[in-house]
C-alpha cells in the first residue's frame, strides 16, 4: 500500500512539474511573441517615418524642379514617385530580422491632393512585410507627407523674372512666356515699368521692385 502510495506520490509530483513547466514555457514564449511584435511595430513606425520625411522632400523637390521647368502636375507625380522609390530600393537592414522588403510605389497607389492654398500633401499604403526571426510579423506601410513651398517659390520666380526681363528688350512677350510656362502652378506674372510682381491665384504675392 505504501508502494502504491508512494508511486502515485510521484507521478503526481512528475506531472504537477510537467504542467508547471510547460505554463512557465508558454508563458515566457508569449513574452518573447510580445516582445517580438512589439519590435517589428516600432521598426515599421520608423521606416514610415523615414519614408513621410523621403516623400515630404520628394515632394518640395519635385514642385520646384517642375515648375522651374513649365512642367504640369502629372510630370510633379512622376517625379515624387521616382524620387521615393529611389529610397526604396536602397532597402533596410536591421538585426534580428529575417526578412524586410518594402515593395516600390506605383502609380495608381500614390493619393495627390493638392490644397486650395496651392500645396501638396499625399498618403500612400506601401505593401510591405517585416518578418522577425521569432515569426511575429507587419504587412503594409502607411506612409503621409505634405509640404507648402508657396511662397520661397514666388520669391524665387520674381527674381528669375527680374534677371530675365534685364535681359530682354520686350516685356509683354516675357509676361506672355512666363504666365504660359507657369500656369500648371497657378502662378501669375505682372510686369510694369518700375516692378515686377508673381501672384499667387490662390492668395499671397511676392514683389521685387
Amino acid at each position: 500500500m505504501l508502494a502504491v502510495f508512494t508511486v502515485l506520490v510521484i507521478l503526481s509530483s512528475a506531472i504537477a512539474a510537467e504542467t508547471f513547466r510547460q505554463a512557465y514555457s508558454e508563458k515566457t514564449r508569449t513574452f518573447q511573441l510580445s516582445s517580438a511584435m512589439s519590435t517589428v511595430r516600432a521598426t515599421a513606425s520608423s521606416i514610415e517615418l523615414e519614408l513621410s520625411e523621403a516623400l515630404r522632400m520628394a515632394i518640395v523637390t519635385a514642385m520646384y524642379e517642375s515648375g522651374r521647368q513649365g512642367e504640369v502636375s502629372s510630370e510633379i507625380k512622376e517625379k515624387i514617385i521616382s524620387y521615393i522609390n529611389s529610397r526604396i530600393q536602397s532597402g533596410w537592414e536591421y538585426s534580428g530580422f529575417r526578412q524586410i522588403v518594402v515593395y516600390p510605389i506605383a502609380e495608381n497607389s500614390l493619393n495627390l491632393m493638392w490644397l486650395p492654398d496651392g500645396s501638396l500633401r499625399i498618403s500612400v499604403f506601401i505593401p510591405s512585410r517585416l518578418v522577425h526571426v521569432s515569426g511575429a510579423e507587419v504587412i503594409g506601410l502607411r506612409v503621409e507627407a505634405g509640404a507648402s513651398p508657396r511662397y520661397l517659390r514666388l520669391e524665387h520666380l520674381a527674381r528669375l523674372a527680374e534677371e530675365m526681363l534685364e535681359n530682354t528688350e520686350n516685356s509683354e512677350d516675357l509676361e506672355k512666356s512666363l504666365n504660359e510656362n507657369y500656369a500648371c502652378e497657378y502662378i501669375l506674372f505682372r510686369i510694369f515699368e518700375d516692378e515686377i510682381i508673381v501672384v499667387d491665384l490662390y492668395g499671397g504675392e511676392v514683389i521685387v521692385k
